[in-house]
């Protein structure tokens, strides 16, 4: 990290960017201004790729844990409630013991109404989670990211560190401010359309065309619901990791674990209603355009997992949105032995991909479910070592 003395005067805030500089090697969040000159701290860092919003931040964040990164996630506590079903759902179950640095609005002086209700279910609900958490004061600057990485190490969840408004009185440098996002204008993505007339194709068949033919050292991330499950029953591997919580944080999974280990390849396989939940990470991944994503997205057109409610993916316009946010080769296929290729030639091509699977409704439905999920993601962050 760069020379802490430049950026922060001396005194708490200095004090407790000290204590965790050398515990963390990423960050993803959401702005929030009473944060403001620990974001600036967390820019400078090589790896800093905030979210769009707070469930992204959060699957952005367990991907980059699941390359074996150690990440720290920011957020306002609004946002915190916002994504508690995914720190809930994902993080606990899979113990990945992820620090949170938040905002604490609501807390007591509060004056804008528009947090007393979450700032009072904050710590209730950080309770009910058995996480830990402590409030940032002048106090405690230099020991409290210890103690916290202590009491995530005894919980094997996440921790939480939350910083109210006025904490300190010590301010930053004049004009401190965060870089910015770089802007690259993209020519769009080429669009590739392989699909054949009458071909039919289920989502059993569609899932083991690509597992076949993905090597034993490229990660696969599938998505909640019956793809997880059908992969996890029929195709075990330890190069798979089954997000059977997080439901839409597949691609950002996906997408932290790529930024993280460029060197490695990584594929992302969910549903439709599996992207149209986070549609906005089609954005993040094309700004950030990791060459080493492969994004297969098996289309239905329907909430499969559930009774087979209709989504609406037909207005997603799944191929022209990756090619216009940045994918730069999109594949339109419709039959096993094509999406079998389309796998293949795109690790071998190397460039951020999108593959887009038309398949019929139905198949299999009494497939177990992987239980064991700590035990699932401690397994694919070895492998992918």
């Amino acid at each position: 990290m760069n020379d802490l003395t430049k950026i922060v005067q001396d005194g708490p805030v200095k004090w407790f960017i000290q204590s965790w500089a050398s515990r963390i090697d990423c960050s993803t969040g959401v702005p929030c201004g009473v944060l403001r000159h620990f974001i600036h701290q967390l820019s400078q860092m090589p790896l800093h790729t905030p979210g769009l919003n707070e469930r992204e931040a959060v699957g952005i964040a367990a991907g980059m844990w699941l390359a074996g990164k150690k990440p720290l996630v920011y957020m306002q506590n609004s946002g915190m409630l916002v994504a508690s079903n995914d720190i809930g759902s994902l993080l606990i179950p899979c113990g990945m013991d992820i620090p949170f640095l938040v905002t604490y609005r609501g807390a007591e002086g509060e004056t804008a109404p528009q947090h007393f209700a979450t700032g009072a279910a904050t710590i209730p609900l950080l309770n009910a989670y058995g996480m830990w958490h402590g409030v940032l004061a002048e106090s405690n600057a230099e020991t409290l990211y210890g103690e916290c990485l202590t009491g995530m190490s005894a919980t094997q969840k996440p921790g939480v560190i939350l910083v109210k408004r006025g904490w300190t009185q010590s301010k930053g440098i004049a004009g401190e401010v965060s870089t910015s996002a770089s802007v690259e204008t993209k020519a769009p993505g080429q669009i590739v359309d392989l699909r054949q007339p009458d071909a039919t194709l289920l989502r059993e068949e569609a899932l083991s065309a690509v597992w076949q033919v993905v090597p034993a050292q490229v990660g696969l991330i599938s998505s909640t619901g019956l793809i997880s499950r059908s992969l996890f029953a029929r195709h075990h591997s330890q190069n798979q990791f089954y997000n059977a919580g997080g439901f839409g944080l597949t691609s950002a999974i996906g997408m932290g674990f790529a930024v993280s280990r460029p060197e490695k390849q990584i594929i992302v396989v969910e549903g439709d209603s599996s992207c149209l939940t986070n549609f906005g990470n089609l954005v993040s991944i094309g700004h950030h355009g990791p060459n080493n994503l492969v994004h297969v997205v098996i289309d239905n057109g329907a909430y499969g997992s559930c009774s087979e409610e209709p989504s609406i993916s037909q207005s997603a316009h799944f191929v022209q949105t990756a090619a216009l946010m940045g994918y730069q080769s999109v594949y339109q296929v419709n039959s096993a032995q094509k999406l079998s290729w389309a796998v293949t030639h795109a690790l071998a091509e190397r460039k951020l991909s999108l593959i887009h699977v038309n398949i019929q409704l139905g198949g299999d439905r009494n497939f177990a479910r992987p239980l064991s999920m700590a035990q699932n993601a401690r397994e694919f962050r070895t492998q992918m070592q």
